[in-house]
């Protein structure tokens, strides 16, 4: 029965390929040939980055490749600011998929098409994080709050992992804005937040595109399938308890989170032509808790490394800090008077990209992209992690010249796009280069779909790095042997993660 319905499938899927091959006018981007009816998924699976890296050297910064019978534009290069930023509208779709489906039924920000009801999802997250607290100020007290807490808890003499720590951090500072309530490590609301947060990352990646095309794969025995169906019980059950939590103790006249203030929103507008279900309120709180801990947590782990990668770099940070903070507390203000770590924070996103494509977008008209046709309803991924090391725009001081940055430098500032250094986000003053000198650089992604949780993670990585490097000198584990981490050693999912390693710390004087 199961292989009769198996063939079954085989056969609809590929009438359907034939009549749409017949009748839709075609998308004109080059790509390599994949097999039949699989197309090229079999090869994306196994190692994604350097294969399309690969194809991009042959085929140009636009080409397509072919996902069970659909066709998918790869977009590296400048491209990629048309595609998110310079007609962000045209491109601004999500395409509909089994693993997009199973969020929330696309009633959130994360997966719908950017149509009025996207709009208004958007609004509503911005309002609440608005209505609690005066711009980042609460944020900022709660993040050195917890950040204070984390410096205690690094501590010690014995060589250790700092993940753990950070994620604690990280996680408490986003439940805190959120339902304004700190969580121990051990609390079930916690370990389930946690569960969510990685499970989802490894079964959203493009290594598991093939269950979008192919969804009875996710009920075959598989690791892939087991975890899904772990991370769809698990996205359920914290969506249920984030709303149910804030119902259940909401205090109109004292917002202790986000989620207050988006249920007060909730409330406001019932009885009214545009209420706001509790489908839709679970799916913005999910994609709130996702985009406040995925990011943070990933890009401080490949900070601290570097540290250890590059002690000349962290004593030029531990400089930057003792002349424009001293010993009292930083605050955000400091972001202003140091150039150098903004640097050093920039080049960490850049080198890592611990995002390497933005969640796949859809063209939301016919268009033309590098001169070529793309039809309506066509799925676009923006390579974010070849742009970030491509030697175009971060080789020399000619191919900068060359790009449209713009930039005018000295050559010794520009290494090639593997190196890491600072200093190519600074000018010949030692000031940080302006925003769109460095347009090309988008670890949070760009446009209109850019993350929710940009800025926050933003602000919780200064006060992170600030605070840990004004009481800390970083050492590896072993004296003399820093890890050397390089993102293409990264282990891939829907971020791109650094392998655990182990620090040891030394007090400050």
């Amino acid at each position: 029965m199961l292989t009769e319905c198996f063939f079954g499938f085989l056969v609809i899927a590929f009438t359907k390929w034939i009549y749409d091959r017949l009748t839709q006018k075609r998308c004109t981007v080059p790509g390599p040939y994949g097999l039949p009816l699989i197309g090229n998924m079999h090869q994306i699976i196994k190692s994604p980055l350097p294969l399309l890296e690969k194809w991009r050297k042959t085929y140009g910064d636009v080409y397509k490749i072919n996902v069970a019978m659909s066709d998918v534009v790869v977009v590296h290069g400048e491209a990629i600011y048309e595609v998110l930023v310079t007609k962000s509208d045209d491109y601004a779709g999500r395409p509909p998929n089994e693993r997009f489906g199973i969020v929330n039924d696309y009633q959130d920000i994360l997966t719908r098409s950017a149509d009025a009801q996207w709009k208004d999802y958007r609004k509503i997250a911005h309002q609440g994080l608005r209505q609690y607290g005066t711009g980042f100020d609460r944020i900022e007290q709660i993040s050195m709050d917890e950040i204070q807490d984390c410096v205690e808890r690094f501590d010690r003499e014995d060589p250790f992992d700092p993940y753990e720590d950070m994620y604690l951090t990280v996680a408490n500072i986003a439940l805190i804005v959120l339902m304004g309530e700190r969580f121990d490590k051990n609390d079930d609301m916690f370990k389930l937040t946690v569960k969510v947060d990685r499970d989802s990352l490894r079964v959203f990646g493009i290594n598991c595109a093939y269950m979008d095309i192919l969804p009875w794969t996710m009920n075959i025995p598989h690791e892939s399938g087991r975890i899904f169906k772990e991370a769809r019980v698990g996205m359920n059950t914290l969506k249920e308890l984030c709303v149910k939590k804030t119902k259940k103790t909401f205090d109109g006249d004292n917002l202790r989170g986000v989620f207050d203030a988006i249920f007060k929103e909730q409330e406001k507008r019932k009885n009214t032509d545009q209420p706001l279900s509790d489908t839709v309120f679970k799916g913005i709180s999910l994609n709130l808790i996702i985009a406040a801990i995925v990011t943070t947590s990933t890009a401080l782990k490949s900070m601290i490394a570097y540290l250890l990668d590059y002690p000349d770099i962290q004593e030029k940070l531990h400089k930057e800090i003792d002349d424009a903070i001293g010993e009292r507390i930083p605050t955000l203000e400091d972001r202003k008077r140091m150039p150098y770590t903004e640097a050093f924070i920039l080049e960490s996103l850049r080198f890592m990209s611990h995002i390497p494509f933005a969640i796949p977008h859809e063209t939301m008209v016919d268009v033309t992209l590098n001169g070529y046709y793309i039809p309506k309803g066509t799925q676009v991924w923006t390579n974010l992690y070849s742009l970030h090391h491509d030697e175009r725009y971060f080789k020399s001081r000619e191919a900068l010249t060359r790009s449209s940055m713009g930039l005018h430098h000295d050559e010794r500032y520009f290494p090639d796009p593997w190196t890491f250094k600072p200093d190519r986000f600074l000018d010949d003053a030692g000031e940080l280069i302006p925003t769109d000198q460095r347009k090309l650089l988008m670890p949070f992604g760009a446009g209109r779909r850019v993350c929710v949780g940009e800025q926050m993670a933003r602000v919780r990585i200064f006060l992170f790095m600030t605070t840990m490097l004004q009481r800390y000198e970083f050492l590896p584990e072993k004296p003399g042997c820093p890890p050397n981490y390089d993102p293409r050693d990264g282990v891939m999912g829907t971020v791109l993660k650094m392998k655990d390693y182990k620090i040891r710390v030394k007090k400050r004087d």
